[in-house]
């Protein structure tokens, strides 16, 4: 009984690394948009899959327009964002987005609707990003697409979360003395 009780408590901690929390996944963002272009990063919670609004956790976005530089970021309370469902998804590798043939709805977006001016960066069936000042032109680029694309690529973590480490030699040290201990009782026989 002991024995099997050790075996559920080593796979267990063998498993704990799969289901741990998350942690977060910094994205690092670097797109041209005619002949505008978008670099910065996106920070999302760890979810993987389709991802909503409470899933990106912070940004910091700089966007070229064809004209003059901006910068939209998480930090700024004037900076909001809004995810429809179904067309933003998040793997370990990326974030990837679908852009879709007809415009139904926003389903990506970033924006800064401050009392002079505005700035977006926008995904749907185009890729867009404006800048438009009070008594300004509006500089406008825009890109079609179509399809699934990468839009962010994951940054690379060269280390193991301690805990996880941790977790993973405690199960192997506890299937190594559980054979030992197999082997010693098999030898007494």
């Amino acid at each position: 009984m002991k024995t099997n009780l050790l075996k559920w408590l080593a796979l267990l901690s063998l498993l704990g690394p799969i289901t741990a929390n998350a942690a977060p996944i910094i994205y690092d963002v670097s797109r041209i948009i005619g002949s505008g272009s978008v670099m910065g990063t996106i920070t999302t919670d760890g979810t993987l899959g389709a991802l909503n609004n409470g899933d990106i956790t912070a940004w910091d976005l700089d966007l070229f327009d064809g004209a003059d530089t901006f910068n939209l970021n998480s930090a700024d309370a004037d900076n909001g964002l809004f995810i429809s469902p179904d067309g933003l998804f998040a793997t370990v590798s990326g974030i990837s987005f679908d852009f879709f043939s007809t415009f139904d709805a926003v389903n990506f977006l970033f924006n800064d609707p401050s009392v002079l001016s505005y700035e977006w960066l926008l995904f749907n069936e185009l890729e867009s990003l404006t800048h438009t000042a009070l008594n300004a032109p509006e500089h406008v680029q825009q890109a079609a697409r179509a399809g699934v694309q990468q839009i962010a690529t994951a940054q690379a973590t060269g280390l193991t979360e301690p805990g996880t480490l941790g977790l993973a030699l405690i199960g192997l040290a506890g299937l190594v003395l559980g054979r030992k201990r197999k082997q010693r009782q098999s030898a007494a026989v």
